[in-house]
């Protein structure tokens, strides 16, 4: 198994740089068009559509609307990566223009951080090649419905990090983790780039990577997962989330 300090030789982060989304990219982006060669499997989490939700293994403890909807599988996306707080059953929340307009597509998935609060993949790399991770990190805003800011808009501010790490390794064993401070240790996983919509000027933004998955010390696999985990929760609500959407993983 490829320890912590080979995997930084496989992955060499360079050339971070967050970017504006623009209004214009806002509309009408397309990712097929716009990251051809995307390694992302669902990266504009258009499935399942809440719409239909007896189509999709679907969380049982929750309600549906056309909205919104916890799902159990998501094509290409799981959180089974990373160790968190919540304990089982576990889901992932698609929204179709339940709270925001997606940048890309219908639908966005919000990072929940009392439900998972990571999404990761699994994806294959060529070693020696350069690699650009890219995606649009949202603002949750919404009116609260409850506690003392019951009525009021509320702007939710969070940060999430892009990290990855080799995919044989295995997330830490769950016994114990619920109530523990979120989020939990890094498990082996190396930071890309945070956004954070303190940062931001408008609902959405566009934050990008660039690395270099390098001969040396890959992992016999040529597997590498990706994910996106929240690291910091709305002081208004620690069960609202941030929102992710236009994944695109492709050679630089």
């Amino acid at each position: 198994m490829l320890n912590h300090s080979a995997l930084a030789g496989l992955l060499l982060a360079g050339g971070v740089v967050a970017l504006m989304a623009g209004s214009a990219q806002a509309v009408g982006f397309d990712l097929e068009k716009e990251c051809p060669g995307n390694l992302i499997v669902n990266g504009g989490f258009e499935t399942p559509d809440p719409s239909q939700p007896d189509k999709y293994p679907k969380a049982p403890w929750n309600t549906y609307n056309k909205g919104w909807g916890w799902f159990t599988s998501v094509p290409g996306w799981t959180w089974t990566c990373l160790r968190v707080d919540w304990g089982p059953p576990r889901a992932l929340e698609i929204q179709r223009r339940a709270v925001a307009t997606a940048p890309e597509g219908m639908q966005n998935l919000e990072l929940l951080p009392n439900a998972t609060g990571v999404a990761c993949q699994t994806v294959s790399l060529q070693p020696g090649a350069s690699y650009k991770l890219s995606f649009q990190y949202g603002r949750l805003m919404t009116y609260a419905w409850r506690n003392a800011d019951k009525g009021k808009f509320i702007k939710f501010e969070t940060t999430a990090d892009a990290i990855y790490r080799d995919a044989t390794t295995k997330a830490p064993a769950e016994e114990g983790a619920k109530g523990k401070p979120y989020p939990q240790d890094a498990q082996g996983f190396t930071k890309l780039v945070t956004a954070d919509t303190r940062q931001q000027k408008e609902q959405w933004q566009r934050y990008e990577a660039t690395f270099k998955a390098s001969a040396a010390g890959a992992p016999a696999s040529g597997k590498v997962q990706i994910a996106f985990t929240t690291t910091m929760r709305p002081k208004e609500c620690g069960s609202c989330g941030s929102l992710l959407d236009a994944v695109c993983l492709q050679k630089a």
